[in-house]
C-alpha cells in the first residue's frame, strides 16, 4: 500500500497522459486515410486539442468535439486563427451522413453509451474511411499483467518526458474523466456485431486501440435488378415506405409520414401530367433496394422557374434550354448502400432520353450525395441556390450521351 502511495507521489511530480503512447499509432492510420484522399477528420473528445494540431498538419479540415465548457473554450482560443480547425463545445450524435473520413476516439468512448456512438460513427463515415479508437475498459484478471507492468513503466516514462517537478497538472489533463463500466470482451462483441471485421487489441497503460474500415460493399449484377416500374401497387406502396426512411435521415429530417404521402402523390401527378415520366426501382430478392424518378421539363414547370431566374442566363440556356429532364428523387435502402444500387438506378434513369442535358439538385449539406454525383460525371453547376423556405441548394448537370451513359 505504502508502495502504490509512493507511486501515486512520483507520477503526480511527473504527469503525462497515456493517450500520448497511442498518439503515432492514431496519426498512422490518419495518414493512411489521407494518402487514399480523406479530406476531414473528427476528434471526439479532443480536450485542449493536442490531437487535433497534429491532424491539421495531415487534413485540410479537422473538427474537435468536446463537451466540457471550459476545456472546449480552451481549444476554440487556441485554434481561433486556424481556419482549417474547428471546435464544437457539444457532445457527439447526430452527425451528418458520410461526413468524415476519419473519426478518432481518444479516451472518450467510455464517456458514451457505446452501441449509439459506434452506429452514430458508422453512418457518418465515409466510404473508405477509418474509425480508430484508443479506448478505456473495465480491468478483469486477464488484464492484471499488462496492469503490473503499466505500474512499473508509468513512473518510468513520466521522469523521462518530464525530468522536472509539474507545479500543477497540464490543463490538457483536467478533463472530467469517468471509470469505464464495460470490459475489453463486452466491449469486443459489440464492436464485432456492429463493425464486422474490426481489428482491436489490448495494450499498456490501461488502453486498448481499435480500427475499423469502412470498405466499398459489392455485390454481384445479378442481385439487384434494375427496372421501370410498371405499376404494381405493392411495389409502388414499398417504394413509398423507402422513400420515407431515407429522407428521415440527416440532412433531410423529414416526418416520414409526411415523406410517404409526399411521395405517392408526386407520382400521381407526375404520371398525369409530365412528359417522360419515369420511376425507376431496383429489387433484390423481392426487397426493393432503391428508386430513382424524373421527368421531362420546360418552362412553365415550377422547378424549373425558380432555378433558371438564380443562374446567369448563359448556364439556364446551357443546361435547361428548351427542355431538360430533371432528377426528382434519388434514395437507397440503408442496408443496400456502397453496393452500386445508386450508380446503376441513375444510369437506368438518364438512359436513352430525348433531351441533350439531365439536371437535378442537392442539399448543401449533403456532402456524401454530393460527392457521389461527381464520381457519375455530374458537373456543378451552381452553389447557395435557393427555393422558397428550404435548405441551401447546389445543382447538378450532366451531358446524356455521356461515355458512361452509353
Amino acid at each position: 500500500m505504502r508502495i502504490l502511495t509512493s507511486l501515486a507521489r512520483f507520477n503526480a511530480a511527473h504527469p503525462w497522459s497515456h493517450n500520448d503512447a497511442y498518439a503515432a499509432f492514431v496519426l498512422r492510420n490518419a495518414k493512411a486515410v489521407r494518402r487514399r484522399g480523406g479530406v476531414s477528420a473528427l476528434d471526439v473528445g479532443c480536450g485542449t486539442g493536442n490531437l487535433v494540431e497534429r491532424l491539421s498538419a495531415i487534413f485540410p479540415h479537422v473538427i474537435g468535439i468536446e463537451l466540457d465548457v471550459d476545456v472546449a473554450a480552451a481549444a476554440a482560443h487556441r485554434f481561433e486563427m486556424t481556419d482549417a480547425v474547428t471546435i464544437q463545445q457539444r457532445p457527439f450524435g447526430g452527425e451528418a451522413e458520410g461526413a468524415y473520413d476519419l473519426i478518432v476516439f481518444v479516451a472518450s468512448l467510455h464517456h458514451m453509451r457505446l452501441e449509439d456512438a459506434l452506429l452514430d460513427a458508422r453512418a457518418s463515415l465515409r466510404t473508405g474511411g477509418r474509425i480508430v479508437i484508443v479506448g478505456v475498459a473495465s480491468e478483469t484478471r486477464s488484464d492484471r499483467l499488462r496492469s503490473a507492468a503499466s505500474l512499473v513503466l508509468n513512473p518510468l516514462v513520466g521522469f523521462i518526458r518530464h525530468p522536472r517537478r509539474a507545479p500543477a497538472t497540464p490543463l490538457h489533463m483536467q478533463a472530467p474523466t469517468v471509470d469505464a463500466r464495460q470490459t475489453f470482451d463486452q466491449i469486443q462483441a459489440v464492436a464485432h456485431r456492429l463493425l464486422p471485421s474490426i481489428r482491436m487489441r489490448r495494450r499498456l497503460f490501461w488502453r486498448y486501440t481499435a480500427v475499423w474500415e469502412d470498405p466499398p460493399m459489392t455485390l454481384e449484377p445479378d442481385q439487384v435488378t434494375v427496372r421501370t416500374w410498371a405499376g404494381d401497387a405493392d411495389e409502388l406502396a414499398q417504394a413509398a415506405e423507402l422513400y420515407a426512411v431515407v429522407f428521415s435521415e440527416a440532412p433531410y429530417d423529414e416526418d416520414p409520414a409526411a415523406s410517404r404521402a409526399s411521395f405517392l402523390a408526386r407520382v400521381d401527378t407526375y404520371g398525369r401530367t409530365k412528359p417522360d415520366f419515369r420511376l425507376v426501382l431496383a429489387t433484390r430478392d423481392d426487397e426493393i433496394a432503391g428508386l430513382a424518378l424524373g421527368s421531362g421539363i420546360s418552362a412553365g414547370d415550377w422547378w424549373r422557374d425558380r432555378i433558371t431566374p438564380q443562374l446567369p442566363p448563359a448556364t439556364a440556356a446551357t443546361w435547361f434550354g428548351e427542355s431538360a429532364f430533371a432528377v426528382v428523387e434519388l434514395a437507397t435502402a440503408p442496408q443496400h448502400r456502397r453496393a452500386g444500387v445508386a450508380r446503376s438506378l441513375l444510369r437506368a434513369l438518364t438512359h436513352g432520353l430525348p433531351y441533350s442535358t439531365a439536371v437535378l439538385t442537392a442539399y448543401s449539406e449533403a456532402s456524401r450525395a454530393r460527392e457521389f454525383y461527381v464520381r457519375q460525371g455530374w458537373a456543378e453547376v451552381a452553389t447557395a441556390l435557393h427555393l422558397g423556405e428550404s435548405p441551401e441548394l447546389c445543382l447538378y448537370g450532366l451531358r446524356l450521351g455521356s461515355a458512361q451513359h452509353e
